[in-house]
């Protein structure tokens, strides 16, 4: 990770934040750059309830999410609370992180989002976003 810099999702659409990363292609021989934007300005909560109802949930709302088609960009719903939207950010993060390396494909990660999320988590799914969370939590990476 070379860094990343949170968003900030106040009503007013906030600021955008990123993770700047290098991974190893093939090979392990050749370093690959490459970035994850969060955009906070563009989802609104009455958007994420009708993601959720879209997805299956109905009456749940989804605070965040990534298309899998283009995990170079996530989204924070605009006006989420400031103690919620690291969390938000890191999950969908972890899900980009996910397709980016190649460990899922979108039809995997499309699939795993219509599954059960982790037990105590807070969160209908994503996996992949709540290890990373729970991996930085456990490290002293955010409080």
């Amino acid at each position: 990770m070379v860094g990343h810099p949170p968003s900030d999702p106040d009503g007013n659409g906030g600021s955008n934040g990123s993770f700047a990363g290098t991974m190893l292609g093939p090979g392990r021989n050749q370093a690959t750059s490459f970035a994850v934007v969060n955009d906070s300005h563009t989802t609104t909560w009455e958007q994420a309830t009708e993601d959720a109802n879209t997805m299956g949930f109905p009456g749940q709302v989804v605070p965040g999410h990534m298309e899998p088609a283009n995990p170079y960009i996530t989204f924070t719903v605009r006006g989420i609370a400031d103690s919620l939207a690291v969390s938000v950010q890191i999950i969908e993060l972890g899900n980009a992180l996910n397709i980016i390396s190649g460990k899922m494909t979108p039809e995997q990660l499309v699939a795993s989002d219509r599954t059960p999320g982790v037990p105590g988590s807070g969160f209908l799914n994503n996996v992949a976003g709540i290890e990373l969370l729970n991996c930085l939590k456990g490290k002293d990476g955010i409080k």
